[in-house]
C-alpha cells in the first residue's frame, strides 16, 4: 500500500499582550518587534529568557514538529498574528552535545560530528577504570533556532556546551549543575544558559558497562544508554 503523505495542520493565531503563544508569553508589542518571555519546555522546567522577535521569526519547537512564525504586527491595535504549523515529523527534543565538542578516541581527539559507528573511544567500566570501547550508535538531533544550552567551565580550564538534560557520569544532568559544584574532580566556576546558534546537537553510545565517554576531556554519560 502506498504511503499517504501527512498534510500539516496550519492555524492562524491572533494574540495580544499577556497572551501565550506556544511557549512564548507576549509582554510588549512594538512597531516592528514583539517582546516577551520564552519558556523552554524541555528537558527541564523553569528555564526562561527574554526574547525579542520580528516578522518571520519561528518560535515553535521544531523537534516536536511545531512551527510558530510571526507573520504580522498590528501596532495600533496591539495585535500580533502568528501562523502555527503542526506536522507529524517531530522527534524527541534534543538533550545532547554541541557540535563543537571534541571526543577522546583511541586515535586522538575527534570532533563529535565525525564520530561514526565503529569509532574506537575511551570509556570506563563499572568499577570506574578507564578502558576502550567502540561506538555502537550516534545521534544527530535537529534543534530549533531558540534552543539553549548550558555552558560549563571547570576550574582547571575544561569547558563544555550541552543541552540541560544531558547526563553527567555521576547521575546528575548538566542542567542541575551549579557554580561551586564538583564535576569530574574539578570545581565548576561558570554555569550559564546561553543561546545555541547551531542546527544540530550530537550524542554517541560506546560499548561497555557504562556508556560513559570523554567530551572535551570531561567524563559524561550518554542519552542513548538503555540504563
Amino acid at each position: 500500500m502506498p504511503t499517504v503523505p501527512t498534510v500539516p495542520t496550519v492555524t492562524t493565531l491572533v494574540a495580544t499582550i499577556g497572551d501565550k503563544v506556544g511557549t512564548f508569553t507576549i509582554k510588549q508589542i512594538g512597531l516592528n518587534v514583539v517582546e516577551g518571555v520564552f519558556y523552554n519546555p524541555w528537558p527541564l522546567c523553569c528555564f526562561s529568557m527574554n526574547r525579542t522577535i520580528t516578522v518571520g521569526d519561528d518560535i515553535g519547537i521544531s523537534c516536536e514538529g511545531v512551527s510558530i512564525i510571526l507573520e504580522n504586527i498590528n501596532f495600533p491595535s496591539q495585535i500580533a498574528v502568528f501562523q502555527r504549523t503542526l506536522t507529524s515529523g517531530g522527534r524527541s527534543c534534543p538533550i545532547c552535545l554541541s557540535g563543537d565538542t571534541i571526543i577522546n578516541t583511541l586515535n586522538g581527539p575527534l570532533n563529535v560530528k565525525n564520530v561514526t559507528v565503529g569509532t574506537p573511544v575511551w570509556t570506563v567500566d563499572r568499577f570506574g577504570r578507564k578502558t576502550t570501547g567502540t561506538v555502537l550508535e550516534v545521534r544527530k538531533s535537529p534543534v530549533p533556532s531558540i534552543h539553549e544550552v548550558v555552558h560549563i567551565v571547570l576550574q582547571d580550564g575544561r569547558q563544555l556546551y550541552a543541552s540541560p538534560a544531558h547526563p553527567t557520569a555521576d547521575g546528575r544532568t548538566i542542567g542541575e549543575l551549579r557554580q561551586g559544584d564538583i564535576l569530574d574532580n574539578s570545581v565548576l566556576t561558570v554555569v550559564e544558559l546561553v543561546p545555541y546558534g547551531q542546527a544540530y546537537t550530537y550524542d554517541l553510545l560506546p560499548s561497555g558497562d557504562t556508556g560513559f565517554y570523554w567530551a572535551n576531556n570531561i567524563l559524561v554519560g550518554s542519552t542513548l544508554s538503555p540504563a
